[in-house]
Order: structure tokens, then C-alpha cells, then sequence
């Protein structure tokens, strides 16, 4: 799964719940980045960078970690979403971190 779909995730998620209600906020508010963000990376042709992704990563695991200590259901049902979606951008991040040096090692043989 790529950033961009986990990304797309997040955003639906969090906008159901009434955290963010613009794309615009998301990437202000959960990714640290300006509204453009997403049309600049489509337009380049080019993936999300680690940066951004582990920046929204560490949010869901922190929130995720918040939710958890709360004793209703719909909290933690909410945590554990937040987990699986940091779990994902994990994922992402390695998967496009190994590319990156694999990419390197080959051309320098």
C-alpha cells in the first residue's frame, strides 16, 4: 500500500470524525506541509517524502496512545484505527526507504 492511499485513509477517517474538514487542514495539521503539498507531488510525478510521512505516522501513534487511555469503546476502536493507518505508513516508509538505497547500491556496481 502507498503513502498516497494511506494518506487518503487517514484523511477520510479523520474527516468523518470532524478532526480536519479540508484536505487543506489535513496537510496543514497532520502532515506539516502547505494545501499544495499533494498537487505538487502529482504534478512531479513523485512520492510523498519520508519526512512527511513519518511526521503523520508519529501523530496517529501518539494520538493512538492518548485513545487508548480513555474507557469508552468508540475511543478505542479510534486508537486502534490510528494504529493500523501509522502501522501502514511505516510500511510505506520503509518500503520507499529501501527502494531509494537499493536504487543507490545498483547504480554505484
Amino acid at each position: 500500500m502507498t503513502a498516497e492511499m494511506v494518506f487518503e485513509e487517514t484523511y477520510t477517517l479523520l474527516n468523518k470524525i470532524g478532526v480536519v474538514d479540508t484536505k487543506r487542514e489535513f496537510c496543514r495539521d497532520w502532515l506539516n506541509r502547505g494545501d499544495s503539498y499533494f498537487r505538487c507531488l502529482k504534478h512531479n510525478q513523485k512520492p510523498p517524502s519520508v519526512s512527511v510521512i513519518s511526521v503523520c505516522s508519529s501523530k496517529l501513534k501518539h494520538y493512538s496512545e492518548a485513545l487508548k487511555q480513555k474507557a469508552d469503546s468508540d475511543s478505542r476502536k479510534l486508537a486502534s484505527d490510528f494504529e493500523v493507518l501509522s502501522a501502514r505508513l511505516d510500511s510505506a516508509m520503509y518500503q520507499q526507504s529501501k527502494h531509494v538505497w537499493m536504487k543507490q547500491m545498483a547504480t554505484q556496481q
